[in-house]
């Protein structure tokens, strides 16, 4: 199946000129509806301004999902990031790569597959604040309103030029612990007299650093979690022994463990480490997710990616992705795929390969006509 590069070019440009940061998803979505519109799809957008709309018919049904909304751009820009400028075989600006390759890889499948007879039925699902906080509440209400039976997210890395392609269908859970150690207050002319917070907490980091802590499984892929001290603040004058220092300790956790287990295991090395004068709480955390391998989803872009003439194999994502909420959100296995260029997330002077952005569009258009063949179809 062809897809038309010029539009999904020229669409990409016009997505990202629009500045869209999470809870400013407004503007985009609108450009998004009038591209569906223009399909002769019927779209709805919520009070969040997640997108939704299909085509096709049949039983069986597919979810085709990238998100919106983008980081900032923050300063030290040598170009406009929002340009949306095509130099040298490349889209650059704020989200030409995280996420909005994703977004008009959407769009220009959707293109390519409206006048065609689909077995089954795509669903496109445009979403918001995977960038910022609250994307719990915006989501909630999709759970009534989309219903399918497996999923696609374009919201991962491909490396066209060496023919590479990961296919995700997993991710590691992420956790951060706040940890407060006590201590007691004295003239620095006396440490002896105090109670260094500061020298506790470097023996709680001591302990929190062994890798007895950390667990790791073997199936259906291997995967070891880590664990980091990510801030650390503690002393408030130069001449006092501090009596308090703070610490964020970030997990990354099994696919099938929640963020409960990582305070668990940080009180357990607190009780060891300092036995007494320490509070530990949950900061916040989100679970992460695995499917079998073997899914018809799963095959189905594995199968899409060598047919396309890539090295393909499945992969647990090291960090916290998109998928693992939609999961969880519809109950059906998810995997996710790329249309990102390799280390063009939240950087300056962002952009996307187009080779990139059109290849995995292509792999992403197959694994959704597979998928419809592996699963029977309507």
């Amino acid at each position: 199946m062809e897809l038309d590069s010029d539009y999904l070019v020229k669409t990409l440009q016009e997505l990202v000129k629009i500045p869209s940061p999470p809870r400013g998803e407004e503007k985009v979505a609108k450009l998004v509806v009038s591209k569906l519109q223009e399909m002769g799809l019927r779209a709805e957008v919520d009070g969040y301004f997640n997108v939704i709309a299909d085509l096709g018919s049949g039983k069986r049904r597919v979810l085709l999902n990238a998100h919106l909304d983008t980081v900032p751009p923050g300063n030290g820009w040598t170009i406009d990031p929002y340009s949306g400028m095509l130099r040298e075989g490349k889209v650059y600006g704020r989200g030409a790569s995280d996420n909005k390759a994703g977004v008009a890889a959407m769009l220009t499948i959707a293109k390519a597959l409206v006048t065609q007879h689909l077995p089954g039925r795509l669903v496109l699902l445009f979403t918001s604040r995977e960038e910022g906080g609250g994307k719990v509440r915006a989501r909630r209400g999709l759970k009534d309103k989309v219903d399918v039976d497996a999923g696609i997210c374009l919201d991962h890395y491909i490396d066209a030029e060496d023919r590479r392609c990961e296919v995700v269908i997993g991710c590691r859970g992420i956790a951060n612990v706040e940890v407060i150690v006590e201590g007691k207050a004295y003239h620095s002319s006396e440490p002896e007299l105090g109670v260094n917070a500061i020298y506790r907490a470097y023996d709680l980091i001591s302990e929190l650093r062994s890798p007895r802590i950390l667990q790791r499984m073997e199936r259906p892929l291997p995967v070891v979690e880590n664990v980091t001290v990510t801030v650390i603040k503690g002393g408030e004058w130069p001449t006092m022994v501090p009596d308090s220092c703070y610490m964020n300790v970030n997990f990354r956790l099994l696919p099938t463990l929640s963020p409960k287990d990582a305070v668990r295991r940080v009180l357990e090395v607190a009780n060891r480490a300092l036995k007494h004068g320490f509070k530990v709480r949950l900061k916040g955390g989100l679970k992460g997710y695995v499917i079998e391998p073997s899914s018809p989803i799963a095959k189905a872009a594995l199968e899409a990616a060598k047919d396309e003439g890539f090295k393909a194999w499945p992969t647990v994502a090291k960090g916290w992705i998109d998928a693992a909420q939609l999961h969880r959100l519809f109950n059906v296995p998810i995997v996710s795929i790329g249309t990102m260029t390799r280390g063009q997330a939240h950087v300056k002077d962002e952009y996307v390969k187009v080779a990139d952005v059109l290849n995995g569009a292509r792999i992403a258009a197959k694994t959704i006509l597979n998928f419809f063949k592996l699963s029977g179809g309507s």
